[in-house]
């Protein structure tokens, strides 16, 4: 009745009928295929379904990465904010991806993979907004003119020798 496939158990609508409280159990820990008339329906946490479909939008939009960086002429690019990228953007966010993509597979994998993402996208974003620019070019004044040493304004008059 109960056979493992893809880390789930598979079991027949009757059986769901009958033993409704294991098969939810079952289901709080891992996911389970219900067969009806030659469908399949899987029952899982939400949270679990929620993570799959996350990793499955962030993957995608890796692979569009990816594939622009190996076939540029190719490619799709995906979104306005890369449009701005420059050839040495593309080859500098394909290396951070490869190696969020050399971590072990799992959740950590999957939120470094969206980290750079998003940082790459916000960063993206500030760049090609001229608003944006001015401000930081403005506040790097600033900043630069702050750090400056102040040196008191001298008269040629208080540099000559008194003696």
């Amino acid at each position: 009745m109960q056979a493992l496939m893809f880390n789930d158990a598979i079991v027949r609508s009757s059986d769901l009928n009958r033993r409704s409280g294991k098969i939810l159990a079952m289901a709080s820990q891992h996911p389970v295929t219900i067969t009806r008339s030659g469908a399949s329906l899987v029952l899982m946490l939400r949270s679990e379904a929620a993570r799959l479909v996350q990793a499955a939008s962030v993957s995608r939009l890796a692979l569009r990465v990816l594939a622009y960086v190996l076939e540029p002429d190719v490619a799709v690019r995906d979104g306005s904010w890369m449009e701005s990228m420059s050839p040495e953007d593309w080859q500098a966010m394909g290396q951070d991806l490869e190696r969020a993509l050399e971590l072990p597979q799992g959740e950590k994998a999957e939120a470094e993979l969206r980290a750079v993402l998003h940082e790459w996208r916000e960063s993206m974003a500030v760049l090609s907004d001229p608003e944006m620019m001015r401000g930081i070019a403005q506040a790097r004044r600033v900043a630069a003119d702050s750090t400056r040493p102040k040196i008191p304004a001298v008269k040629p008059s208080d540099l000559s020798d008194r003696s």
